[in-house]
């Protein structure tokens, strides 16, 4: 018992020194319109096509303009053609600031014979820093976003396992004294 505390604390300060670390200096991110999750289904038009509306933070250290910044279009592509709205024109997004809502991307559905439901990433790159993945699922007519589940974090189950350990020695030291 009286050992307890000082494994304890190995324990803690090796949790501290060695849980992995998420360092980056700087990030790009994508937000759909509307913002609150998750975004409400998008319907394909008469011709296939569908247009993706929202925001890009840039704090990458450097402007985002039409020549280094690209969409990235990953998974089953075979079955539509995606186009970058925001790298035509005039587009030019300075270091931590944060796009208006608009148009970001489009789709426009192949003339191929597809299944009825597949799924594709999306990202944008910018000074060669990738956004935040958003994957979609289509389902027929109708395009969603598929919402990440977080899993738990290992220092989570860690705690919640020294916790029933400590109570389980405690419980018995009790009875141990009580007898």
């Amino acid at each position: 018992m009286r050992h307890l505390p000082k494994l304890a604390c190995a324990i803690f300060f090796t949790c501290v020194v060695f849980a992995p670390q998420v360092a980056r200096a700087d990030s790009f991110d994508l937000f759909l319109s509307p913002s609150q999750p998750p975004p409400p289904p998008i319907s394909f038009s008469e011709n296939g096509s569908a247009t993706f509306n929202g925001t890009i933070t840039n704090s990458t250290g450097a402007t985002l303009t039409p020549n280094n910044t690209f969409l990235n279009v990953t998974g089953n592509t075979q079955f539509f053609t995606a186009q970058s709205l925001i790298t035509s024109g005039n587009f030019s997004l300075t270091n931590n600031t944060t796009s208006p809502p608009g148009p970001l991307f489009s789709i426009t559905l192949n003339n191929v014979e597809r299944p009825r439901v597949f799924s594709f990433q999306v990202s944008f790159i910018g000074n060669g820093i990738q956004s935040n993945i958003i994957t979609y699922q289509v389902v027929g007519n109708t395009i969603t976003v598929v919402q990440a589940v977080p899993e738990p974090t290992t220092l989570l189950l860690l705690g919640t396992g020294l916790a029933g350990a400590a109570a389980r020695v405690r419980k018995r030291n009790r009875k141990v004294s009580g007898a």
